[in-house]
């Protein structure tokens, strides 16, 4: 398992960030997205999860992804 957080501009709204997390939860692997409460930060769980496909989902549902915070392998 491993999760990758990074934080997103622009989530301005509970539409937004519904739109981020479905884009999201469609990638493969992705088992769980978790926004902050103050929208300006992303958490992705799931397996096999590629950093760069992540910040690409964002990028392509209109939002920007401002800087990658950790990657944390679980279980290893």
């Amino acid at each position: 398992m491993s999760t990758i957080e990074f934080d997103v501009a622009g989530l301005s709204c509970g539409g937004c960030v519904n739109r981020v997390r479905t884009a999201l939860q469609g990638v493969a692997g992705v088992q769980e997205v978790v926004v902050s409460e103050d929208r300006t930060h992303v958490t992705v769980v799931g397996e096999a999860l590629e950093r760069a496909v992540l910040a690409q989902m964002v990028r392509d549902t209109g939002y920007q992804v401002v800087e990658a915070n950790h990657i944390s392998l679980q279980g290893m």
